[in-house]
């Protein structure tokens, strides 16, 4: 990425590598390929340095300006609890077209449709930066500016387009589902059918299903959707040079309907090339429509590199391209006479192409999502040959069902029946014992590393293929159940764990002695991270198997609205909540009703409360029960042995002195700052409490509040030492390990 002048950094860089070719050619020791290789880079370079400063060079011009605006609305508007938004192309005269997204809290653009005009006073920003750095979301999908409207929204003309016919038919597609599926079947299918995750996100246990065990990719359209549709189209009308053409106008239609993402137009090139190879009488090269789908998907937006969709789609393709037919050919010499069967066929089938992808895409779900999941073929095998069923069978429900809606329901019941049995198989996959690894742990990330070395080293070794294949597979699954078993017994030997898990603008700590957990808190605003998934990981990559109590100190959002995801990656006990906390944001709904379906028993404080999780003390405390939310917060002592960790969450300083008046508090070896390192909260009295080697963690993220406030820092600066005072958002997670609890460090 170029920061500052980019066509500066970029035409310095473009010449680099044209003198570079110029003087390996004078010295007569380049290679055929290195002057085209180094000529496209620069081409590369120079057309990213243009392409940055038509788009991104733009927004960043109008950003910070209210001004009037005419935005083109291209697709049909969203709504959510903030308002409704919708894309569109900014149409104001002496204005770039720049892709946008406007938001208007009143509503009104919730009535738009696409080739609608939309008049108003907007404030602009650039969309490359979200939370305060860097984020590529936006840019790799050609939106450059976010737009918020600030008073009323008004319609203009109206342009009538056929480029508006794809979105027009999703849209009629979309309100089909609506009318033939119901309950989880409903976002699954819509997922599945046309891209729109929308409802997907907002169940929260079929996110989790389908990430954990390893089938996200069967609701983001890509090469599979792709093939199913270019497959039930030669099922019709069968394999001839005039039914490609129907194919090509069919499948083309399709990836502009589900919004045209990086994998469905790569896998949309690729299937072209395919079918139109016999219409000129020409040999099809995978690895050429392969290259050549990428250069025209950098070429109309080179911030598509970017895209976590673009990269799994081509790191899976080129997987399935270099190993799909050497881990089919293996495994078929494996089975022996078996594989002539056909479910052994089968079964050879998806294993070969779930490794392979596997093979790439590994080490991108690891630095993306922190997450390898195991579980993948597995889930695959069960579940790739009723997805294929689903798809066509969704598709005749939704399209019969515009003329005959009675019928399409009928149609849409075997259909739903199949989609239950992919939800029900996804959801017990992913409970299976580490359906997933988490490579938030250093271990973790050294065994990916080190499972590729030991493959490589074996490729290069004079032994059978069979021993090339099997001996590093075995010492990987060996290396894995020996990480997964050193890194739960490292934890258990140590006498206490208190972490502070960076999740951004809000609070996670934890204490681990033994095998019992305890955590306070779990919640995080201003990022696109979800709290409990972070935390989630987290425990899960130190060999947590359950929380035994989870303290809420209130209600508020970034303390409280990741429940719902963290007890779909651990179970939780016991969960402890103030009889006297007030649901200001509308959370406690939800998490009661998390709770009761993950069988967590439900605990309301009405006084000061104490609990024994083996080694661990915990003492809940609520010296004020009156005024607003952070007023009431629950204050928590946490003893191991001879240290003492306090978490007060968002307490002000008049909680702070109430308990210090009530409680005789111990030295304290560690602090969670208050309210995120807020002026309100860690009094001066407060920190009298801390030992004399003491931590103290603010736990904060990007956030428009000022914290942590200049007060708070002086403060603990003038009490404790600089290296001993850390801050999420700048050292991460934090973590201390205690070998020895019985007696303080003198």
């Amino acid at each position: 990425r170029f920061c500052g002048s980019t066509a500066a950094v970029a035409a310095l860089s473009a010449a680099f590598f044209f003198l570079l070719v110029i003087l390996l050619a004078l010295r007569r020791k380049l290679h055929r390929g290195l002057p085209l290789a180094a000529a496209a880079m620069a081409v590369g370079f120079g057309w990213y340095a243009l392409y940055f400063t038509a788009t991104v060079g733009e927004a960043h011009k109008l950003a910070g300006q209210t001004r009037p605006v005419a935005i083109l609305a291209t697709e049909y508007p969203r709504s959510a609890s903030y308002g409704s938004s919708v894309r569109g192309i900014l149409a104001t005269e002496g204005l770039p077209s720049l892709g946008v997204i406007l938001y208007d809290s009143s509503y009104a653009v919730s009535k738009s449709e696409p080739g609608q005009i939309l008049l108003c006073e907007a404030s602009l920003r650039a969309a490359d930066i979200r939370y305060g750095t860097q984020y590529d979301g936006y840019t790799s999908t050609g939106i450059y500016l976010l737009a918020t409207a600030k008073g009323n929204v008004t319609f203009g003309e109206k342009v009538n387009s056929v480029r508006f016919l794809p979105v027009k038919v999703k849209h009629a597609l979309t309100k089909a589902a609506d009318r033939v599926f119901s309950g989880a079947v409903r976002p699954f299918m819509k997922s599945l059918m046309l891209g729109d995750k929308t409802e997907l996100y907002d169940d929260t246990a079929m996110e989790y299903a389908l990430s954990a065990s390893g089938i996200m990719h069967i609701v983001a359209v890509s090469g599979m959707h792709i093939a199913f549709v270019v497959g039930f189209v030669q099922l019709l009308f069968g394999v001839s040079r005039r039914s490609s053409l129907l194919c090509l106008a069919v499948l083309w239609f399709f990836v502009l309907m589900t919004g045209c993402s990086p994998s469905a137009v790569r896998a949309g090139i690729m299937h072209s090339v395919l079918l139109l190879a016999p219409v000129f009488g020409r040999e099809n090269d995978a690895v050429t429509s392969l290259a050549f789908a990428l250069l025209l998907l950098l070429v109309h937006n080179p911030f598509s590199a970017m895209s976590v969709s673009l990269q799994l789609s081509f790191a899976a393709a080129a997987g399935l391209l270099i190993f799909s037919e050497r881990i089919r050919s293996f495994l078929t010499e494996i089975f022996g006479s078996a594989a002539q069967l056909r479910p052994v066929q089968y079964l050879i089938g998806i294993l070969a192409s779930s490794v392979s992808v596997m093979v790439l895409s590994i080490p991108i779900t690891a630095v993306h999502f922190h997450a390898v999941q195991l579980a993948s073929p597995l889930t695959n095998a069960l579940v790739l040959w009723a997805v294929s069923l689903c798809f066509t069978g969704g598709y005749a429900a939704c399209l019969v069902s515009l003329i005959f809606p009675a019928v399409g329901q009928m149609i849409g019941i075997p259909v739903s029946a199949l989609a239950r049995y992919i939800l029900s198989c996804a959801g017990l996959t992913a409970k299976l014992p580490y359906a997933s690894l988490y490579t938030c742990s250093d271990f973790a990330v050294y065994w990916v590393i080190g499972v590729y070395v030991l493959f490589l080293i074996f490729a290069f070794l004079p032994v059978s293929r069979k021993t090339k294949a099997l001996i590093p597979s075995a010492l990987s699954v060996i290396s894995l159940a020996a990480l997964i078993l050193l890194t739960a017994y490292r934890y258990r030997q140590a006498d206490a764990v208190f972490s502070f898990i960076n999740v951004g603008q809000g609070a996670c700590s934890t204490a681990f002695a033994g095998d019992r957990t305890l955590m306070i808190d779990c919640g995080s605003i201003f990022s696109a991270e979800n709290a409990g998934e972070t935390a989630g990981q987290y425990l899960r990559s130190r060999g947590r198997e359950r929380i035994n109590l989870l303290i809420l100190t209130h209600l508020h959002k970034d303390h409280v609205n990741g429940i719902d995801m963290l007890l779909e990656y651990i179970p939780v006990d016991e969960l402890a909540i103030s009889a006297y906390a007030e649901d200001e944001d509308g959370m406690l709904d939800g998490i009661l009703k998390a709770a009761k379906m993950h069988g967590t028993t439900v605990t309301w404080l009405t006084e000061d409360a104490a609990a024994e999780l083996g080694a661990i003390r915990v003492h809940m405390l609520t010296p004020l029960t009156e005024g607003d939310t952070n007023d009431r917060c629950v204050i928590s002592l946490v003893s191991v042995g001879d240290y003492d960790m306090l978490v007060t969450g968002d307490a002000p300083k008049a909680a702070e002195l109430q308990l210090l008046q009530n409680t005789e508090l111990p030295e304290t070896e560690f602090l969670a700052a208050g309210h995120h390192g807020s002026r309100t909260s860690t009094s001066a009295e407060l920190t009298k409490a801390l030992s004399r080697d003491a931590k103290a963690v603010i736990s904060v993220g990007y956030n428009t509040y000022g914290h942590p406030s200049e007060e708070t820092l002086q403060l603990l600066g003038s009490v404790l030492p600089e290296e001993n005072i850390y801050r999420t958002d700048r050292d991460g997670t934090v973590q201390f390990m205690i070998e020895n609890c019985t007696k303080k460090e003198e």
